[in-house]
């Protein structure tokens, strides 16, 4: 009983609550600081690798030679990760120009503050170049402004078990250099891949809120609580409705594990702990969706059953399509081509990728129920029409 009557005491202790939440909070707080900037930190030292391995290899081939010697400089562009370069004397006048360099603009604060060392002075919204300025040890002390390739740092490939998303049902992570936000709604088996880092003045730290919409559960932002619509990556309330804010998406592919590690053998995977320790089954939702949607959906195109498996993408012309995904597989198997209203899908491990044009298209996979009513009237690809 004196055992018992302590513990009361000590859970009816203010200060005892104050002292435990404070020493918590500063665990958090430590926590953040050091595994926060951890990936920020990383970006930041590759982007840095990059920019002086062109500066290694470019200053040497700068300082030998006279003016006819520029020329085979320029012809270094598509070397050392070079996209494109620029070369300006002290006066502004242009000296050599190769690649992509019609941004690369000399300005009078540039050349005043450039140094012998590299420096980052931009880079592209996707993250694919890298402009750095630098002013050459050669004669005259020319500025240079170098525009690198840096795609392959947002090339990366990361896979999430689908037996983790259906217990976590949320990602947050950083990719590429860009950080990203994933729901997984087991009701609707759909995936989405959105940016969080283009929302001006908003940095969305994504949360599932557990709240349905036409049986697809809505997101949340943990900084500002305003609802993100998981479907579109729209802000429904709070202050990022008021900003308009609209989530822009990237695509998530579908695919077996063997298949996709084939096809793409750098990929990361997320470790079968979860990196927590925690153990996982193969199946958490044991057959829950075998008979049908276990909430009510509503009306339902009958087009395709109700749990038929698509992948959805927005045209050029802003219509929503749909293909079916067994029966695009099946064509594609068959050497057919797989397109509708200038969309095409292609193989990317055994799941799909779509393309509009050349490049690759915002995609991700649904249930039919899902995609059909959050996109209605949605074109759908047929296979031998």
């Amino acid at each position: 009983m004196r055992s018992l009557r302590q513990v009361k005491e000590a859970l009816s202790c203010q200060l005892c609550w104050r002292i435990t939440l404070t020493v918590f909070g500063l665990i958090l707080v430590v926590e953040s600081a050091i595994l926060v900037p951890t990936a920020q930190r990383f970006v930041q030292g590759e982007l840095d690798r990059l920019a002086n391995h062109a500066v290694i290899a470019l200053e040497p081939a700068l300082l030998v030679g006279g003016e006819a010697r520029l020329a085979e400089f320029g012809a270094m562009v598509g070397q050392y990760n070079l996209a494109g370069i620029a070369l300006y004397g002290r006066d502004g006048r242009a000296i050599l120009r190769a690649g992509e360099h019609g941004s690369l603009a000399y300005t009078d604060d540039l050349s005043r503050a450039a140094g012998m060392m590299a420096e980052r002075i931009g880079r592209s919204v996707d993250g694919s170049r890298l402009d750095i300025a630098w002013r050459s040890g050669r004669a005259g002390e020319p500025l240079v402004i170098a525009r690198l390739d840096a795609s392959h740092m947002r090339g990366e490939a990361r896979a999430y078990p689908r037996n983790i998303m259906e217990v976590h049902e949320m990602v947050n992570d950083t990719l590429g250099g860009r950080r990203i936000a994933i729901p997984y709604c087991t009701l609707c088996r759909s995936a989405q891949a959105y940016f969080t880092d283009e929302a001006p003045g908003y940095r969305p730290l994504l949360r599932t809120s557990g709240l349905l919409s036409r049986s697809n559960k809505f997101m949340y932002d943990l900084s500002t609580w305003s609802a993100v619509d998981t479907f579109t990556g729209k802000a429904i309330s709070g202050p990022l409705r008021a900003a308009v804010v609209t989530l822009r998406q990237a695509t998530a592919v579908t695919s077996s594990c063997g298949a996709w590690r084939a096809a793409h053998p750098k990929t990361t995977i997320v470790a079968p702990d979860g990196g927590i320790g925690r153990s996982y089954p193969c199946d958490p939702l044991h057959g829950r969706d075998d008979k049908g949607p276990i909430f009510p959906v509503g009306d339902v195109d009958p087009r395709l059953g109700v749990h038929e498996v698509v992948l959805g993408v927005t045209a050029a012309n802003g219509k929503p399509v749909s293909f079916a995904r067994a029966a695009a597989r099946l064509a594609l198997s068959a050497g057919e081509r797989v397109t509708i209203a200038g969309v095409s899908v292609r193989a990317d491990g055994d799941g799909l990728r779509a393309f509009i044009g050349a490049a690759k298209a915002p995609a991700h996979e649904a249930f039919w129920f899902a995609w059909s009513q959050f996109h209605p009237g949605t074109l759908l690809w047929e296979r031998g029409r």
